[in-house]
This record gives structure tokens, C-alpha cells and sequence, in this order.
């Protein structure tokens, strides 16, 4: 992948579905990652979420230390911990997922790679003239039940996302137009960390929330 725009992005992990068909004997799978397409570097991930919940060290999908598959399961992993890897206008970012399986069987045996997703973030944010007191506040943060969302003035095109640790959309919330805060439901959602999107069409903003 590589940025689409003239401002750095930061990459931050890799979201997807996996599973070898047929055979759950011995089945591993590791990614690693580079910048100059394996040419000159190469990086393991560091680790991350599976289908049980964070993957112990051991088992992290690092080439050394690969993750034994079972059945089709979503993963989210790690490029370089939680601070991530930023690339430059016209870099890019390349992957690799290794599958190994202990049987032998060549004809019903094939690995399934699917709902493949980069995530990351613009480090540089462009936003339209606003005035000097308003702020970008997300409070209580750690949340029990309902957060507040202070942002700019909404417009037509305002929307607010909200995503789970494994990057999946939980909840969208349309801002009314001419609003500057915005009370956000979070009594239905699982305690874990959440990202909190913002945009208007022109500025966006994200912020990690916890859920207790």
C-alpha cells in the first residue's frame, strides 16, 4: 500500500479473515512486512488480536513465533506495535502471510485470505477555519455508558464512526447540523478500547476511547 495523498500516513496494523481449508493439523500462519517490497528489509508483526483474544507472544503471527490456525477466523495485527510505521508520499508498505499445514494432501488443501484490511491514520489533518474556543474533547475517558463528543460546527456531510479493536464499524452516528457536541450511546458495546472517528468532508479527527 502506499499513501494516495501528498501528506504522511501512519500505519498501524493489517485486518483480515484466514483459515487453510480442509485441515487444522499442525496449521500455522506468520506475516511480516516491508518497505522496500523485500529487497533490502524485512519486519515481523508485533503481535495482536485472533479469535480467542490477544496472542500471546509464543504465538504473535511472527515468522519465528506463528499462529496456529483452527477454523476461519478474523485477525487484526500489529506492524510495529501501537505506535505503528509512518510512510511518506510515495512510499509504500508491503506484506507477506506465510501459511504452513502438516498434511499432505495437495489436492483439498489451500489457504483462504479475505476481507483484507490496512488500517492507519493521515498524520497531518486539514480542517476548514473554525473559531479559537472550539476544542476536540471525548469525555468521561474511560466511559461507563455515554461520551460526550465536543467537535466542530456539523455539517450536512458530519458523521461519527466508531470501530472495535479488530477495526470492525460498530456504530455511526449522524451529528445535527449546526452542532457542536454530540452524545455518544456506548452502553451496548463490550468493555475494551475503541477508535472514535470524526469527519465533516474536509476535517476528520480520531481518538481512542475506553469502554470499562
Amino acid at each position: 500500500m502506499t499513501p494516495s495523498g501528498t501528506t504522511p500516513v501512519r500505519v498501524d496494523s493489517v485486518l483480515f479473515t484466514s483459515y487453510v481449508t480442509g485441515s487444522t493439523s499442525n496449521t500455522k500462519m506468520a506475516v511480516v512486512w516491508s518497505r522496500s517490497s523485500f529487497a533490502t528489509d524485512s519486519a515481523d508483526v508485533s503481535g495482536g488480536r485472533g479469535p480467542a483474544g490477544m496472542l500471546p507472544s509464543t504465538a504473535n503471527a511472527g515468522f519465528p513465533t506463528p499462529v496456529l490456525l483452527g477454523t476461519q477466523a478474523a485477525y487484526r495485527l500489529a506492524f510495529a506495535g501501537a505506535s505503528g510505521t509512518t510512510l511518506q508520499p510515495g512510499q509504500r508498505l508491503t506484506f507477506r502471510v506465510y501459511f504452513s499445514c502438516g498434511s499432505t494432501t495437495t489436492t483439498t488443501r489451500f489457504a483462504t485470505l479475505k476481507n483484507v484490511l490496512v488500517k492507519g491514520e493521515a498524520q497531518v489533518v486539514t480542517g476548514t477555519r473554525r473559531t479559537t474556543n472550539t476544542t476536540w474533547q471525548l469525555y468521561p475517558n474511560p466511559a461507563t455508558a455515554e461520551v460526550l463528543l465536543v467537535h466542530p460546527v456539523a455539517t450536512q456531510e458530519t458523521v461519527i464512526t466508531v470501530y472495535s479493536p479488530m477495526g470492525q464499524r460498530v456504530a455511526t452516528i449522524a451529528c445535527p447540523v449546526g452542532s457542536q457536541q454530540t452524545l455518544l450511546d456506548m452502553q451496548h458495546l463490550t468493555s475494551s478500547q475503541y477508535l472514535v472517528h470524526y469527519s465533516n468532508g474536509t476535517t476528520q479527527f480520531t481518538a481512542k476511547l475506553l469502554k470499562q
